[in-house]
């Protein structure tokens, strides 16, 4: 059985345009951008997927997250502080 990353990886990569993608994800104490086609792409060694904070999709002029790690911004992908309301990474408010 697939989770919700697996499925949105295989949707990206199959039914939809993966050029559209992007992913956030944390490479020791740095978080990276990249395209989800290079992402899956990287093999020396490859990259768990468990450290995806955020996959982010484009639809026309707008950027929209498909995939958020739990107690992460939806906006930049920084782990959340005491379950704020408020990242202090990027000052994005989260609305429950």
């Amino acid at each position: 059985m697939k989770g919700k990353l697996e499925e949105i990886i295989s949707y990206a990569r199959f039914a939809n345009d993966i050029s559209k993608y992007k992913v956030l994800y944390r490479d020791f104490d740095n978080l990276i951008e990249c395209s989800l086609q290079e992402f899956l792409e990287q093999d020396d060694p490859p990259i768990p997927r468990h450290r995806i904070h955020l996959i982010r999709v484009k639809e026309g002029n707008r950027v929209r997250p498909v995939f958020v790690k739990h107690g992460h911004c939806p906006n930049c992908g920084q782990k959340l502080l005491d379950q704020g309301k408020t990242c202090y990474g990027c000052g994005f408010i989260i609305i429950p």
